[in-house]
């Protein structure tokens, strides 16, 4: 090497990584919105079409609600767990 260039070694290699996370955050995304919000919307749906308001208090109506509300809590767990890298 010459004096006074900079070194990349392992920068490709962290670009690709970086790119490919990337990439499956975004399909997880795509695939866990493209469950969740019509799996709750459609179990509140049903709810109200029945007319029985009393089964908002069902398992199926907790769950989906549970998995609508959830990835609100991630990063304030994320910050317990690993509170050095918060920030």
């Amino acid at each position: 090497m010459k004096p006074g260039k900079p070194q990349r070694k392992g920068v490709g290699k962290a670009v690709v990584f970086a790119l490919f996370l990337a990439a499956m955050i975004a399909l997880f995304g795509i695939l866990a919105g493209g469950f969740v919000l019509p799996f709750f919307f459609a179990t509140q749906a049903e709810i109200r079409r029945s007319g029985g308001w009393w089964q908002l208090a069902s398992g199926k109506a907790a769950f989906s609600l549970a998995l609508f509300i959830a990835p609100l809590f991630i990063p304030a767990l994320i910050r317990k767990i690993k509170p050095e890298s918060a920030g």
